[in-house]
């Protein structure tokens, strides 16, 4: 035991020190960039000495050269990328067809003169390095897919087949028709699970069926397949909760769940590959496979490569930019001739730093959107495919917070931007902390008096109703609310507020298990509202993968960094079976870091939105930016209350290029040590570590 406890602060004491040595370099990484910028290093204002980054660039080893790219704008023309040349120019007129966009500085050109085109660029203009439109794009032009097959007489259960809609119905042959290997992104609440587990049922004759899916969606995906497939019964459907719990005959079940975190576990473990030869394999949420470094990608993706057939499902396919997608396309597509770099430099407009590639940006979306339409992804949103699923709004909720707070608070947030980057973190998480405490208390106030006026009116159409009238009676059913929180500090709050009010309501967070979660949903769902009014969630621990549609308010009682657990965390309620207009409302903390991080979130999905892998196309321009980036480097940020209040918020966009994300509530920088790498790895992201 003792060997254990030395050996465990050993691990403890590594990780720390390797976690704060990322932090130092990350700093002096940060100075060396400002030296450099003093030495005019990228630009020059000399007058007898002006030179750009690009002819200074050879220092730090890279090259500039003049090049042409072509890719495709359309199934029926491309688009030629070039700095101006007199001999191009001349070349691109030969040409019988062509135009040129203004907006976009490119020349556009039907499909047919590719081959033309090139051919003479190359003879007329030697000089030039050309970048041709790959040649898998051209093969998925040409390839064609019977999206039209018929599904009668299959394996699909009758009771099952005819209980889909007409879009799940076609998101079924899409998959079968690429022979069960894609990508099923379509928007939350749009019924993916009865999607897959209809081609799942296809290839029955391949089962055993492996799904992988965070922790808490196993009991959910149980329920699920004992509904919809007959001959499975409970003792047939395998879910082990740690390694000890695996058999060594891991497929003599006809269908095991595993959470990803188990799938880490039993590969580090170095189980034996003979039991993970599944042929046929389903991964829930398979944007948590978005980061080909993390443990849970590099545990996962072998199995999925393997497999026969490979059903990806989310609902955010790339939470953050498009280079995220490549692992997940690579678990589906076996026929993709791409390497991340090549991925990365024609897509993620990827730049050569003095300090290594960065692959954050987005080029080409046009393109990338074609391939993932064509041949590997489906996604539909509620607005393209349910004309008569009631309707989201948002609206803003000031909060009007103690003035001694208030103070204290902007003091913290006004000294954000004078902190160096080791420090900005911790500072960060820690204003994060203090925010939801100065919050709690009229967030509990806000709560509490709008489920007073509700049972009110309530009441009130039951006495004018008598009883009698059953179409009032349905349309003011009892009022049940969402509540969202992220900090211990809230939820106590919370739970004390209504507790006190003889209130009834359920919670779910972090540590809640699985069994608890689903008999919590249930009560929500189909209680009476006496008994459960209220459910208060853990915005990491219960954002995805439950339906709660007996809620008509969503309320978020703290904002979060990331816009796109935001989205996922609306669609609780707004969803397949939703019968009710719903109400999306954000408190924002008057005075607090919530004025700075509000405006942020409301502008995030301009890249997601060309590449088909969002819904709202009212976005601004700001593709690759982070909230915290923003956060950290601008004093411009902070708005006035009258400014947010005439903020329109059909424009609150909820998807982020980058994301600062913790798994536990009310995390600080003095407790890294509780968490895992990955999950430190997660929380500074891309940005925070070098």
């Amino acid at each position: 035991m003792s060997f254990l406890i030395t050996h465990r602060i050993k691990n403890i004491s590594t990780f720390i020190s390797k976690m704060f040595g990322q932090l130092k370099r990350g700093e002096e990484n940060r100075k060396r960039t400002l030296e450099l910028k003093s030495k005019s290093i990228y630009t020059s204002t000399s007058n007898t000495n002006k030179q750009t980054f690009a002819g200074k660039y050879k220092q730090f080893g890279g090259t500039q050269t003049s090049s042409i790219v072509f890719s495709l704008k359309d199934e029926n023309q491309f688009i030629v990328e070039a700095k101006f040349n007199e001999n191009l120019i001349e070349t691109f007129k030969v040409s019988p067809v062509w135009s040129y966009d203004p907006l976009t500085k490119a020349w556009v050109f039907p499909l047919e003169y590719y081959k033309q085109l090139t051919s003479r660029i190359e003879k007329n203009c030697p000089g030039l390095t050309i970048e041709h439109i790959p040649s898998t794009i051209f093969t998925i032009l040409k390839e064609k897919y019977n999206d039209n097959l018929s599904i009668d007489s299959t394996d699909i259960p009758n009771e099952l087949r005819t209980s889909l809609l007409p879009y799940q119905v076609e998101g079924v042959k899409f998959c079968i028709a690429r022979n069960g290997r894609a990508i099923i992104a379509d928007e939350m609440g749009l019924g993916k699970t009865i999607q897959a587990i209809a081609v799942a049922c296809y290839f029955q004759l391949k089962w055993p069926l492996l799904i992988m899916c965070p922790s808490s969606l196993r009991l959910g995906w149980k329920e699920q397949l004992i509904k919809w497939v007959p001959w499975l019964e409970d003792d047939s459907i395998h879910i082990p909760f740690s390694t000890a719990e695996i058999s060594t005959n891991l497929m003599s079940q006809p269908v095991t769940i595993l959470s990803y975190d188990l799938v880490v576990k039993l590969t580090n473990i170095k189980m034996k590959t003979d039991i993970w030869k599944y042929s046929i394999l389903i991964a829930d949420e398979s944007h948590f496979l978005k980061n080909a470094k993390s443990a849970r990608t590099k545990a996962a993706l072998p199995l999925l490569k393997q497999a026969d057939h490979v059903l990806l499902l989310t609902g955010t396919p790339a939470l953050s930019r498009p280079m995220e997608l490549y692992p997940q396309i690579t678990a589906v597509d076996k026929q993709l001739k791409m390497s991340n770099y090549q991925f990365a430099k024609r897509y993620c407009d990827a730049k050569e730093t003095p300090w290594g590639w960065d692959y954050s940006g987005a080029s080409r979306l046009a393109e990338l959107q074609i391939y993932l339409n064509k041949r590997v992804m489906i996604r539909r949103s509620k607005c393209e495919v349910l004309q008569s699923l009631p309707s989201k709004t948002r609206k803003t909720v000031q909060l009007k917070l103690e003035e001694i707070k208030i103070k204290e608070l902007k003091q913290n947030v006004s000294e954000l931007s004078n902190k160096s980057n080791g420090d900005r973190y911790g500072c960060m998480l820690e204003l994060f902390a203090k925010t939801a405490q100065a919050k709690a208390q009229s967030v509990c106030e806000y709560l509490i008096k709008l489920i007073e006026d509700s049972v009110e009116l309530e009441n009130e159409e039951l006495s004018d109703s008598n009883g009698e009238d059953e179409e009032i009676l349905v349309k003011h059913k009892p009022l049940k609310i969402i509540v969202f929180f992220h900090h211990k500090c809230m939820l106590a709050e919370l739970e004390k507020a209504l507790t006190s009010h003889k209130i009834g309501y359920m919670k779910i967070e972090g540590a809640t298990a699985p069994l608890a979660r689903q008999s919590a949903c249930d009560l929500f769902q189909h209680g009476e509202a006496a008994s459960c009014r209220i459910a208060l969630l853990s915005l990491k621990a219960a954002g995805t993968g439950l339906t709660l549609t007996a809620a008509k308010i969503v309320l978020f009682a703290e904002l979060f960094w990331n816009p796109g657990d935001l989205r996922q965390a609306e669609d609780r309620a707004h969803r397949l079976g939703q019968d009710q207009d719903v109400e999306i409302q954000y408190l924002v903390g008057k005075g607090t870091i919530d004025d700075k991080i509000w405006p942020l979130l409301q502008r995030k999905l301009e890249v997601l939105s060309q590449a088909g892998l969002a819904n709202n196309t009212k976005t601004d321009s700001f593709a690759t930016s982070s909230v915290l980036n923003e956060l950290f480097n601008s004093q411009e940020n902070a708005i006035t209350t009258s400014q947010t209040q005439q903020r329109s918020m059909t424009d609150f966009i909820v998807s982020s290029p980058k994301r600062l994300k913790t798994e536990i509530e009310d995390t600080t920088l003095g407790e890294l040590e509780n968490l895992d790498t990955e999950q430190v790895n997660d929380l500074l992201d891309g940005d925070w570590s070098d």
